[in-house]
């Protein structure tokens, strides 16, 4: 008698393969280890990535705010909206370069706090440097 390598199914001595699964078909007396179906686990999501997630919303909100319901000059809403995209990618980028230093596993509850005081602390920054930037290109407008 053999028996099938996959679903154990028995056939007589002249069978070679499975008729269900098409699988090659071994001796009885002779025993190979069992095979073991792969169980996918889940997929780890970087400290970036996930940091890449909230800075992409936080974005897309202000950026939403800043141009549907801000008033005020064009060149400021351009300043405003790039000192946002300059802010959530200084903070993806230290939370990468934190991460990678601990070397750690970053579940969502550090990420978040890390790039939302990264994100406030570089946007406010950058968006200083702009007004003042936009502040002398207005005097020598004038």
């Amino acid at each position: 008698m053999k028996t099938c390598s996959y679903c154990g199914k028995e056939f007589s001595d002249d069978a070679t393969i499975c008729v269900i699964d098409g699988n090659p078909l071994v001796v009885n007396n002779v025993s190979l280890p069992s095979i073991e179906p792969c169980v996918a686990s889940k997929p780890y999501q970087s400290p970036g990535v996930r940091a890449a997630i909230i800075s992409g919303t936080i974005f897309l909100f202000i950026s939403f705010r800043i141009v549907a319901l801000g008033h005020g000059l064009v060149l400021f809403k351009i300043g405003a909206v790039t000192s946002v995209l300059l802010g959530c990618a200084v903070a993806v980028s230290v939370v990468v370069l934190c991460s990678r230093r601990s070397r750690k596993v970053w579940p969502w509850m550090l990420v978040i706090p890390v790039t939302l005081v990264s994100y406030i602390v570089f946007a406010r920054l950058f968006l200083l440097a702009i007004s003042i930037v936009l502040g002398f290109l207005k005097k020598d407008s004038h």
